[in-house]
């Protein structure tokens, strides 16, 4: 991607915590969204997120958004103005130390109005998300145990089932669980017992 770059909305940490309440009330007052099957995790506000706007009879737009929540299946972002369903966006995605994660293309399926010139985008990624490139942007930094991380896995682990469930191909199948072990792999502890505590000088002398 080339050009400059610019915000797609101006919001001080105050008013985006704000914003993203609001939204999150009104979609809890949707069945069809908290309903979808595609779970969306919250995005932390140190992932960075440059997007490529194409809409039709409009020139291309580059603007470093602010994300919402996102999923395997697309995400939600804050945009200062409307944008057209089907309007095509090809995203770069870098976790919260500048790295490059992975880039998507997807469409705008979902423009609702907010506040004050903000609206609340949905895309749907022409192709999922990777479980190791989902689970890197979740990452909250500074984060330690990152547990925000846990319920993501376990929301993953959920999708293999729903595949069987659907009859999805072998191959396909197969190719989701070999994400998800790699991200176990990744994201939890290679020994999850509690170690053992070193013995108290009381119990060594005896």
């Amino acid at each position: 991607m080339s050009g400059p770059i610019r915000s797609s909305v101006h919001l001080s940490p105050t008013q985006r915590i704000e914003l993203l309440h609001a939204i999150a009330l009104r979609s809890e007052a949707q069945p069809e969204r908290t309903r979808r099957k595609d779970p969306r995790f919250a995005l932390p506000d140190t992932a960075v997120i440059v997007d490529e706007l194409c809409q039709q009879g409009a020139p291309t737009q580059r603007v470093l958004i602010t994300g919402r929540d996102i999923g395997r299946g697309g995400m939600g972002f804050l945009h200062n103005g409307f944008l057209q369903p089907g309007t095509l966006c090809r995203f770069a995605f870098a976790d919260a130390d500048r790295n490059a994660v992975c880039e998507r293309s997807g469409v705008v399926c979902r423009c609702e109005y907010v506040r004050g010139m903000v609206h609340d985008i949905g895309v749907r990624f022409d192709e999922p998300m990777p479980i190791t490139a989902l689970m890197q942007l979740i990452n909250r930094a500074g984060d330690p145990c990152a547990t925000c991380k846990y319920p993501a896995l376990l929301s993953l682990a959920q999708e293999i089932v729903e595949l069987v469930r659907n009859g999805t191909p072998l191959p396909q199948v197969l190719g989701v669980m070999e994400e998800l072990v790699i991200s176990l792999h990744q994201n939890l502890p290679a020994d999850t017992r509690k170690p053992v505590e070193d013995a108290t000088p009381d119990s060594r002398a005896a």
